[in-house]
């Protein structure tokens, strides 16, 4: 970025990743991906023809910058949320589907120049389909219990809130959570989520899955640091 600033043309006229990372840059900065750029990042993985992989390469190890990484996953989580308020299905949300792609691809860096297998890390259908609409559902169960909260005693369904909306997570969430590193990425947000609303009980529910499955995650001493603190 320095470079571009500089405007070293020898380097960036040449540089095959130059144009994504400047636009990547630009959305950490602004902190938000509007239409326009994620039309941008999208068009240029989809640029990548066969003989150009190791370019993935070089894109995922921008990726998994540990800034890159939180922004990447706190944007999905506020578009989870957005998808909630709007009462849409995560499938049917372009940019968040492309920040998931982007977030596979800088967790799956190291391992990607270890191997020197250059090769997209594919998004799962149950990360789409199951997953997220379980940690949809979670996000609904707290805002019926914030709500309830609101309610004068005697009005409050107190019996109904803690049968329906208190319970174990869907059995899908703790699933993906241990077997998908961006759906680990994801509950840690959603984690750090319930803990600045200060929601015990949405706390409770999903701490003890992520204690289980996040260790040796990319995430991890980012995710403990916010926690703790």
């Amino acid at each position: 970025m320095a470079l571009h600033d500089r405007e070293v043309q020898d380097v960036i006229s040449v540089d095959p990743c130059h144009k994504f990372t400047w636009c990547l840059d630009a959305c950490i900065r602004e902190r938000n991906v509007d239409v326009k750029r994620s039309r941008e990042l999208q068009g240029f993985l989809d640029a990548i023809r066969r003989g150009q992989e190791q370019v993935l390469g070089d894109l995922s190890m921008t990726l998994c910058d540990p800034f890159a990484i939180n922004f990447l996953s706190t944007s999905a989580m506020k578009l989870v949320n957005h998808t909630v308020t709007q009462e849409g299905m995560p499938r049917d949300q372009p940019v968040l589907l492309l920040l998931l792609r982007m977030l596979a691809l800088g967790l799956s860096a190291w391992e990607m120049i270890e191997t020197q297998d250059f090769r997209e890390p594919k998004l799962e259908l149950p990360l789409i389909l199951q997953f997220l609409p379980a940690m949809m559902s979670l996000i609904v169960d707290d805002q019926v219990r914030a709500l309830n909260v609101k309610f004068p005693v005697e009005e409050r369904d107190t019996a109904s809130i803690i049968i329906d909306h208190s319970g174990p997570p869907p059995d899908m969430y703790d699933a993906q959570v241990s077997q998908s590193p961006i759906a680990a990425a994801m509950a840690m947000q959603y984690t750090l989520q319930t803990c600045k609303a200060k929601d015990k009980i949405g706390l409770m529910r999903v701490l003890g899955i992520l204690a289980q499955n996040i260790r040796g995650h990319p995430f991890e001493d980012a995710f403990l640091h916010s926690l703790v603190t």
